[in-house]
């Protein structure tokens, strides 16, 4: 599959915010304590990273605005709202839906998690379960309600390849794109996992740290001063992407500065239905082909942002699969999880905002935890290329079940 496309808008919610300026801010401070909270679960709590009070009135005001998503569960409703700040986002750009096809494609890894919560336990209480349980709780829910709510008539399709789900939704809307079958997509990833069900299931994992309001940084990629404690946080929040094909925007001609030059994608046999390869075999497969997907080198890439959920094996395994894949010459590194927490299917489109602020200039805070990977966080190699006037990151994502996906996403001021 060849042929970039091009973003148009983007937006998300998280711990870090509702809006461009505040995510920004968020990065560039590095405050983390601020942003987690205590979620009980058996035997004691964990920590988690909610949606951000700014972020939470933002999705309440828009449920209000927009009664579809106010009957959704809370993931339509954060997919929702990303989507549709991301169209105003566009359309600030001078890019309109109007007169082109559009398709809306989303991913999720646990999907209308609440609603089946609630309506299983209605049901095993004998109670029965409401007439709305089966749209309420089908894995197509997203996608449908997103184009409802954004008064949008194209394909609407729902991707959920766990942790991977957001990234493998943008892969489908640039096939689709490069098929001619669509002009523009709305690509959003998005979770809204801070249930019960799903806080017992990271506990019975154990890649969870147990709650510590002492602790001012309770996820931690690549720790080093810990790297055989699993440092993994669970975390809410969606974003978005509005995408379309070079022809369409040569037609619109709007502000565009990103594009999606390529991705690549691969898999591995994992140990068990929770391990992964200590090789990361399947991020160095995912790391290559994006690159030879984009025509690039690995010298052309400026940064990257990693997956890096803060699980030791997870994290040496994609530290192993960087050295495989670059040498000596590793880009700087950036990470989203230790402000905004493990999001599943939404972290890989969060990573790919976090690519395109720091192309526009923004200087994301370094964590102060100790790490392995001392490229952590350096962006000086970033601001020399900056001066020439392309920017070009790789994104990381990996999820169970042994499957890798890489993007490569470019600036052009």
């Amino acid at each position: 599959m060849t042929g970039p496309v091009i973003i148009a808008g983007f937006s998300s919610l998280s711990s870090l915010g509702g809006s461009r300026c505040e995510v920004s801010k968020s990065y560039a401070s590095g405050d983390a304590r601020s942003r987690v909270t205590s979620s009980a679960t058996i035997g004691g709590s964990i920590p988690v990273f909610p949606l951000s009070l700014s972020a939470e009135r933002l999705l309440v005001d828009r449920c209000r605005t927009t009664p579809l998503l106010a009957e959704r569960d809370r993931v339509v409703q954060l997919a929702g709202c990303a989507a549709l700040d991301a169209i105003a986002a566009a359309r600030n750009n001078g890019v309109t839906v109007e007169g082109l096809r559009v398709g809306i494609v989303c991913g999720s890894a646990r999907g209308a998690t609440a609603s089946l919560e609630r309506e299983l336990s209605r049901s095993s209480a004998g109670e029965g379960v409401s007439v709305t349980a089966s749209p309420s709780t089908t894995a197509g829910v997203i996608a449908s309600s997103v184009a409802q709510a954004c008064a949008l008539d194209g394909i609407t399709v729902d991707t959920s390849m766990t942790c991977t789900s957001g990234l493998h939704a943008l892969l489908v809307a640039r096939a689709l794109i490069v098929a001619d079958e669509i002009d523009l997509a709305i690509v959003v990833g998005c979770e809204a996992a801070l249930t019960p069900f799903t806080i017992d299931q990271v506990t019975a994992l154990r890649i969870s740290p147990r709650y510590d309001s002492t602790d001012p940084y309770p996820c931690r990629p690549f720790s080093k001063e810990e790297p055989n404690r699993s440092r993994m946080v669970l975390g809410e929040g969606a974003a978005a992407l509005v995408v379309l094909g070079e022809s369409a925007a040569n037609r619109v001609k709007g502000r565009c500065y990103h594009r999606v030059d390529g991705i690549g994608f691969s898999a591995e046999s994992p140990p068990s239905l929770t391990g992964i390869g200590s090789e990361g075999t399947h991020f160095q497969d995912a790391m290559a082909r994006a690159i030879k997907n984009a025509r690039l080198s690995i010298g052309d890439i400026s940064g990257i942002i990693c997956h890096a959920p803060g699980t030791p094996k997870g994290d040496r395994a994609e530290w192993h699969a960087l050295g495989a894949v670059f040498g000596e010459t590793i880009p700087a590194l950036h990470s989203t999880k230790w402000l905004t927490g493990h999001t599943y299917g939404a972290s890989g489109l969060l990573s790919i905002e976090l690519a395109c602020l720091i192309a526009e200039g923004l200087t994301p805070a370094a964590p102060a935890f100790s790490s392995y990977a001392p490229q952590l966080v350096d962006s000086e190699r970033e601001r020399k290329l900056q001066v020439g006037g392309v920017d070009k990151f790789l994104i990381n994502a990996a999820g169970f079940g042994g499957n890798a996906i890489s993007v490569i996403v470019s600036y052009r001021p």
